[in-house]
């Protein structure tokens, strides 16, 4: 005991010590939730962008983000937005082109199919022609009927329904799918079935 009570500047300290106290909590509080609303904005957006891009990766085109900001979480929205739209169309590009070409590839398999069956129905008459040609030239020879004019024009019908058995033949040998396969082969003989058609 000086001359000065010390309960007064015990209880000054006191308030001191909690004053100063409060602020610090106040401020760690305050630097927390400031903390954890800065943190927020940024790993918000973030995962917002890493489940549009799971969800694109499944196979869901049309995921999309919010782009909120302008900065750079934004520009990586935006970049992701601009990515999916670009993918989107490429695929619905290359979706429509694979539709055509299946579309044409089944009508070429139906016009196949139909020129198999007209070259059957053609192949079994032309046939009973050579065979009628064969028979009539057999009979005139046989008779001794020495006409050769009329011997030409049996060996030109004869040579004809030949020529045109072997396009039904080559048309039923295009008709048919078969394997492709790797060989040597005459490219004079390829031309020649090819002008046949034409």
């Amino acid at each position: 005991y000086v001359g000065l009570l010390e309960d007064k500047f015990v209880d000054m300290e006191k308030e001191t010590i909690w004053f100063f106290l409060s602020i610090t909590i106040i401020g760690v509080i305050t630097a927390l939730g400031l903390a954890y609303f800065l943190a927020n904005s940024i790993t918000r957006p973030l995962r917002n962008l890493a489940q549009a891009a799971h969800k694109f990766a499944e196979g869901d085109l049309g995921q999309k983000v919010a782009v909120e900001s302008g900065d750079e979480i934004g520009e990586v929205g935006n970049a992701f937005n601009l990515m999916v739209t670009s993918i989107k169309e490429r695929d619905d590009k290359l979706k429509q082109q694979t539709q055509q070409v299946v579309f044409r590839s089944d009508r070429l398999a139906m016009i196949g199919q139909l020129a198999a069956g007209v070259a059957h129905e053609i192949n079994n008459p032309l046939a009973g022609i050579r065979t009628y040609v064969k028979l009539i030239n057999k009979e005139i020879g046989e008779m001794g009927i020495a006409d050769n004019d009329f011997q030409k024009y049996l060996n030109l019908m004869d040579r004809e329904t030949l020529r045109c058995s072997e396009v039904v033949r080559n048309l039923l040998n295009f008709a048919r799918q078969t394997e492709p396969r790797l060989q040597m082969i005459d490219v004079n003989s390829v031309i020649k079935e090819a002008l046949a058609f034409t």
